[in-house]
């Protein structure tokens, strides 16, 4: 009797010791994941983000990048039901077509922008087909998924700054607003009153919970060291 409750003292005991090691380890990998250098005020040039690989998931998909953005499918409009979030069973689409790169300083983020917002966010951030191209007049809509690209969105702040660099195109944004809406809140997709050139960032919130979008507003700034109004003179 005694080494039976022995033995379950030590399974106990085990399993409260992996448990405590999971932890640990999830621990471990969100702060080395923590934009740390952008939080204490050390700027450093990012990267470009390594070329995409398409999974073994996504056989028969072909892969078209800037260079060959000409031979890709043309884009419809997609009629929205509701803002990307977590990934949905999706299609496999025919081509996936990497549009550019996007850059975020303050989150440390590189990361390639691929049109679409379906099983194109398992590779980076996705451009919502339908709404304004990227340095376009109008309001540009992208996303990506909380747990990968977009995982530090809500430490955003106004002034910060992304930076998209689509073909030979470099068109920098400043965050002027962030807000939490509903899922279904598809007016942030619209133009915004007051503004011309809109970038708006979309992220599922709050973190593995996803009942609700973190919407995040930046407004064009500079085109390839230009100001915007200097571009037409």
């Amino acid at each position: 009797m005694k080494k039976k409750i022995f033995t379950r003292k030590r399974a106990a005991l085990l399993l409260i010791a992996c448990g405590a090691l999971l932890l640990l380890l999830a621990a471990a990998l969100e702060l080395s994941r923590y934009p740390w250098r952008a939080a204490v005020g050390v700027s450093a040039d990012l990267p470009d983000p390594p070329p995409i690989v398409l999974s073994p998931a996504d056989e028969g998909a072909r892969l078209i990048t800037e260079e060959t953005v000409e031979s890709a499918p043309p884009q419809a409009e997609e009629d929205y039901v509701q803002l990307p979030g977590d990934e949905e069973i999706a299609a496999i689409p025919e081509a996936y077509v990497a549009l550019g790169v996007i850059k975020i300083p303050r989150l440390e983020v590189s990361e390639h922008l691929l049109e679409g917002t379906a099983r194109q966010l398992r590779y980076g951030v996705g451009h919502l087909t339908g709404t304004a191209a990227v340095g376009a007049a109008g309001n540009a809509a992208l996303a990506a998924h909380r747990n990968l690209s977009f995982r530090y969105l809500d430490l955003l702040r106004p002034g910060d700054s992304v930076t998209v660099t689509v073909g030979e195109n470099a068109f920098t944004y400043e965050v002027y607003d962030s807000f939490e809406v509903e899922p279904d809140a598809l007016w942030v997709l619209e133009p915004v009153e007051g503004e011309s050139h809109v970038l708006t960032l979309i992220t599922c919130t709050p973190y593995l919970v996803s009942s609700h979008r973190l919407i995040v507003r930046a407004r064009l700034t500079d085109v390839n060291g230009l100001a915007p109004a200097e571009l037409s003179k």
